[in-house]
């Protein structure tokens, strides 16, 4: 349905050799679409180790994510080539929105084994977005657009060890889709962070994203609209 595997070959075939972003390099790759057949083959990225998001990531970790995919953001910002990616799914495309079925699917469940550990103001802002996911989906699509990794978090990303290994690589591009770059920063803070790491180191992470993004040409996107798409 929300063709991964084409979806992260067609990126390793297409993009990759393109990008600014440490990715694993493609050793081979062949697909069959219409026999539902694929195989990909990656590099072993050993000695380096991959990152917890149960844990939470690094501050240290949060920057190097940031700077690297703030480039990669950059290269794509409002390219023409966009568009001749048919294959990577605007982040409201039909597929795309079935999130909401999914979010209205899960939040009853959710509240009945968590519900008593969530504020009041969580219960309530909760149950209103579960009829505002397309929406808002809607609105990340819209210009200035570029290309999404979807899944940028601690466990799709290796980082260095004492031992060696590249200092910062982010695997997992199956879920990648044409939208505003700041879904990658919140779906991060949000998902690889701890609580109290993300209320103190936020902001200041979202404006090294911001600035990095200027540093590599990108022009015209206020740091007020910045918030706003992360909010």
């Amino acid at each position: 349905l929300f063709r991964f595997y084409e979806r992260e070959i067609r990126f390793y075939e297409e993009v990759a050799g393109k990008n600014t972003l440490p990715v694993p390099k493609r050793l081979y790759s062949a697909m069959d679409v219409p026999g539902d057949e694929f195989i990909l083959l990656i590099e072993d990225l050993a000695p380096a180790a991959v990152g917890d998001q149960i844990a939470g990531c690094t501050i240290g970790q949060a920057e190097l994510a940031f700077r690297s995919v703030a480039k990669f953001h950059a290269a794509w910002w409002q390219s023409a080539a966009l568009d001749k990616l048919e294959w990577l799914p605007e982040i409201n495309a039909p597929v795309m929105q079935s999130a909401q079925g999914a979010y209205q699917q899960c939040w009853g469940p959710l509240c009945q084994m968590f519900g008593d550990q969530m504020s009041a103001e969580m219960r309530a802002t909760g149950d209103a977005l579960q009829h505002h996911i397309v929406d808002i989906q809607d609105v990340l699509v819209q210009a200035p657009r570029t290309i999404n990794h979807g899944d940028f978090r601690g466990d799709n990303m290796f980082f260095g060890t004492a031992e060696g290994g590249a200092p910062y690589t982010l695997a997992d591009w199956q879920i990648a889709s044409k939208g505003r770059g700041a879904f990658d920063i919140a779906y991060f803070t949000t998902s690889s962070l701890t609580p109290a790491d993300r209320k103190t180191h936020e902001m200041r992470l979202l404006r090294l994203w911001h600035d990095a993004l200027s540093e590599h040409g990108v022009k015209g996107y206020a740091w007020d609209q910045a918030v706003l798409d992360y909010r």
